[in-house]
């Protein structure tokens, strides 16, 4: 599986130079206005002011401490399977705790995080590494715990827009063949059942990335598109269903 395939990271590394070591380790969509706007809401609700122990699943470079922006009240640490990756978060980050894990086994203590953030990991485990991935968020949380997960959407209009996306996504499910590497796309609606089976409770869900915003980006094109939204009123909240990105906030029931 790619989640604990270390080669693969270190080849995602080598070839995605540009994201994680130019931009500091910053992805460029999170360049966009609208992005930046969005992770603004999502904080909003997932953090509490007694909210002070911080996880952040599949952490990769430290990505998450771009927004998270933590007190020196907050306890951060992150975790993720590939030593690269550590590494240059500990460059970035040493103030903060980094170590070496994965979604069904993190090495972290039981009953000891207010906050969980699995950001843009779900979609390289198979749908039993769900369920155990699920099953170890629910060990290391504490009653009330917020878990903000990003995953990948079915229903997308990339998706919907890529036949072979969701025919071999239909061949799986009907246990026809399976596939040993590569994303796993997934409905917003999986997600929610596997939530509610072993977390918890959704209190905030939106889709995201309806188009390439990153090569708005690139163009300098994001604030004459945010204008020219506002001109004429274009409300997104209909259509978030059919964005790419996936966003879940819960609350974890013990």
């Amino acid at each position: 599986m790619k989640i604990n395939n270390e080669l693969f990271w270190r080849e995602r590394l080598k070839t995605q130079n540009l994201v994680y070591e130019a931009v500091r380790g910053t992805k460029v969509v999170l360049s966009s206005l609208l992005q930046d706007k969005l992770y603004k809401r999502l904080a909003k609700v997932l953090f509490l002011r007694d909210h002070n122990h911080i996880a952040d699943i599949g952490c990769g470079t430290g990505d998450a401490l771009k927004w998270i922006l933590p007190t020196d009240e907050m306890e951060y640490v992150g975790v993720d399977v590939n030593r690269d990756f550590l590494d240059i978060a500990k460059t970035y980050y040493p103030c903060h705790g980094f170590i070496e894990g994965t979604v069904e086994c993190t090495n972290l203590e039981e009953n000891v995080f207010d906050i969980i953030i699995c950001d843009s990991v779900l979609q390289f485990v198979d749908d039993k590494q769900i369920v155990s991935a699920f099953s170890e968020f629910y060990r290391i949380a504490r009653p009330g715990c917020r878990v903000m997960l990003r995953v990948k959407n079915l229903r997308s209009f990339y998706c919907l827009s890529r036949p072979s996306i969701l025919a071999s996504r239909f061949m799986e499910r009907i246990g026809f063949y399976h596939k040993k590497s590569g994303s796993w796309y997934r409905t917003p609606s999986f997600y929610r059942r596997k939530i509610h089976q072993y977390l918890g409770e959704t209190i905030f869900e939106q889709g995201f990335a309806l188009f390439s915003w990153a090569t708005l980006a690139r163009f300098n094109l994001v604030k004459p598109f945010e204008r020219i939204c506002d001109l004429l009123q274009l409300d997104f909240r209909l259509l978030s269903p059919f964005g790419i990105e996936y966003y879940f906030i819960l609350v974890v029931k013990k």
